[in-house]
């Protein structure tokens, strides 16, 4: 027994013993070597989850990456859907940007373990969290990759549209003026929310197979070509030739209607007051009842349902199949 132990052992003044005091440090220091040890294998499980989120991300770069190599070697002629690309880029490196903001948080929350069992509670929530957001951001991503695919097919194959829009897209008989003076499908250059596809479709109905184009004094051309070839028929919008004015709508959709169709629609300058003007008093249902229901109600609105069926201002009623089966004979 060593000289501190034995003056440990001396009894203090209140009846306990130092050694008895000396059991209870132990004690207490063996509690907190336990706890320290359950917080530091709670870091090794954030590090080695962080570890697989930069792994994660890493795979992502290198996607982005590949995708980027692929998209430089595509045809210069596709002009019309760079303004779109290039938001769409800067959102995915914002996207990015985020991502990192992220990471540092997780960073600081692994740090911030050591402050207690309360703290670590707090930051585990907080990495779910993390975790969701950035699966939001890769959800977000791969959509705006597959939008910026199919938008590069519309314009450079023309995909979907009629037999003149896509030879008018291809360049007739001369691509090398004819290409240059066109700004896409009008469809190419409009945004929608997935669901809202086929009553927006249903709304536009014809004018969707529109062509935009750059150069108004190419449209006589463009049309004899059509008919000399017999191509078929295409239509051109020519954006200048627009008087730009935007009729003046109710401010409060019909009741159980989802909303106007225009606020369902992004369109880039300068087409954005011909889309409006062609979505003008266009309400979107989800069902056909609700659109007859709200049309005797409003005489003046068209209605668009959810299934691409149309209740047209006069009241003429679109719908049924888009595709019709063969029948035996």
């Amino acid at each position: 027994m060593n000289v501190l132990e034995t003056i440990l052992l001396l009894p203090k003044p209140n009846g306990r013993s130092r050694a008895s005091r000396l059991s209870d440090l132990r004690t207490e220091r063996s509690a907190h070597e336990s706890k320290l040890e359950t917080l530091q294998n709670a870091a090794s499980e954030i590090e080695s989850r962080i570890a697989d989120l930069q792994e994660e991300i890493s795979g992502l770069k290198i996607r982005r990456e590949t995708t980027d190599e692929n998209r430089r070697g595509l045809d210069t002629t596709i002009s019309n859907i760079e303004t779109g690309r290039t938001r769409i880029q800067d959102e995915i490196i914002a996207a990015r940007a985020t991502a990192e903001g992220l990471q540092n948080k997780l960073d600081h929350c692994r740090a911030a373990l050591q402050n207690g069992d309360e703290k670590v509670r707090q930051h585990q929530q907080a990495v779910a969290s993390v975790e969701k957001e950035l699966a939001v951001l890769e959800r977000g991503q791969a959509e705006k990759e597959s939008r910026l695919e199919v938008l590069r097919q519309l314009n450079e194959e023309g995909e979907g549209l009629g037999g003149g829009s896509q030879a008018v897209l291809k360049g007739l008989h001369d691509q090398s003026r004819i290409k240059p003076a066109l700004a896409g499908a009008l469809v190419a250059n409009l945004d929608v929310e997935k669901n809202f596809i086929p009553a927006i479709e249903a709304a536009l109905g014809r004018n969707l197979q529109a062509i935009v184009l750059k150069d108004a004094q190419l449209a006589p051309e463009i049309i004899a070509a059509l008919k000399e070839k017999k191509l078929g028929q295409a239509a051109l919008v020519i954006p200048q030739l627009g008087n730009g004015t935007i009729k003046e709508r109710a401010k409060r959709a019909p009741e159980k209607s989802l909303g106007w169709a225009i606020d369902k629609v992004k369109a880039l300058e300068p087409l954005a007051s011909l889309v409006a003007q062609l979505l003008h008093n266009v309400a979107i249902f989800e069902h056909l009842e609700d659109a007859l229901i709200a049309k005797r109600e409003h005489a003046e609105i068209a209605a668009a349902t959810l299934d691409g069926e149309l209740i047209s201002t006069e009241g003429i009623v679109f719908g049924g199949s888009r595709e019709t089966s063969r029948r035996s004979a």
